[in-house]
């Protein structure tokens, strides 16, 4: 059995990626595009490929090197050649990015294991059409908002073309300048977002930008999976009230396939201010998330 070969994953590597994710069976933003490119810098990503599956090797939880694969890629040979990598390296054996059925394979396959699950980093998945037209008496709100947002500063919508990008760039350094917390996390959050419009022509992604008065006020974008988007990216100036959720309806309207029946908002990170405004929205599914630690197997 040979061993892994795991390369520091960059921007370079999309291509050789790209096939490995053309599929995202549990709709988890993790195996999206956006998901893994944007936050590179964050996780210190590594790939190695075994037997045409492809194995990611991160550091987001508590710095640990962890796991993470596809469950069509859990099979005895990818766990047996993964177990082997992390003593010869003398690390855990931590798989992460599961759903349940694929903790629970793992766990079938070890002698002891625990499988543990964080609230915070469950994805939240929505019905797309529920917020293409924020219908019902459950949306009222959103709906009076938004109408006040059209009404009061009538906003010209356009789609990101890469010849907009001073345009967009010029709105990031004024949104991004009146934050005072700016932590590890958020510096890394903030490349990210002026990453995917610099590089735009590079990712699967699309983008929406509201005008008011000739300026950039708000900036959506996000990428398509088979039968769900994944909207990566939503900025705005809070001072136009109800900006942001005319920008969720917007990004919703702007994806004409048919196939696509879900978006996935990403999760909240534990941001408790984010989280009511998340829920608020009505999710369909929150999409949770397993680790599993082999312990002394």
């Amino acid at each position: 059995m040979s061993s892994l070969d795991f390369k520091k994953l960059s921007l370079y590597h999309y291509d050789i990626i790209k096939p490995f994710l053309a599929e995202n069976k549990n709709r988890f933003n993790d195996w999206s595009v956006g998901g893994i490119f944007l936050w590179l810098d964050y996780g210190d990503v590594y790939y190695a490929i075994y037997e045409n599956n492809l194995i990611l090797k991160t550091r987001y939880y508590d710095n640990h090197p962890t796991f993470a694969l596809k469950n069509e890629s859990l099979n005895d040979s990818v766990l047996e050649v993964i177990k082997n990598y992390a003593k010869k390296e003398n690390i855990k054996l931590i798989f992460t990015s599961l759903d349940l059925e694929g903790a629970t394979f793992i766990q079938n396959k070890f002698n002891n294991v625990s499988i543990s699950s964080n609230r915070d980093y469950a994805d939240y998945l929505y019905n797309i059409e529920d917020l293409k037209t924020f219908s019902g008496k459950k949306y009222q709100s959103q709906r009076n908002n938004i109408n006040y947002f059209i009404n009061t500063y009538k906003p010209i919508v356009k789609e990101f073309k890469i010849e907009d990008l001073d345009l967009i760039l010029e709105f990031l350094d004024r949104y991004y300048q009146d934050f005072q917390n700016q932590d590890e996390y958020f510096q890394i959050e903030k490349k990210y977002v002026y990453d995917s419009f610099i590089n735009f022509d590079k990712y699967p992604f699309k983008a929406i930008y509201v005008l008011v008065d000739f300026k950039v006020v708000g900036v959506c974008s996000g990428e398509i999976v088979k039968d769900t988007a994944y909207q990566h990216i939503e900025k705005g100036f809070k001072e136009f009230e109800g900006i942001y959720p005319f920008l969720t309806k917007i990004f919703a309207n702007s994806i004409n396939d048919d196939c696509v029946r879900y978006i996935n908002r990403e999760d909240d990170n534990g941001d408790l201010g984010l989280r009511y405004s998340k829920e608020k929205y009505r999710p369909i599914a929150l999409l949770e998330k397993y680790m599993v630690e082999v312990k002394n197997d």
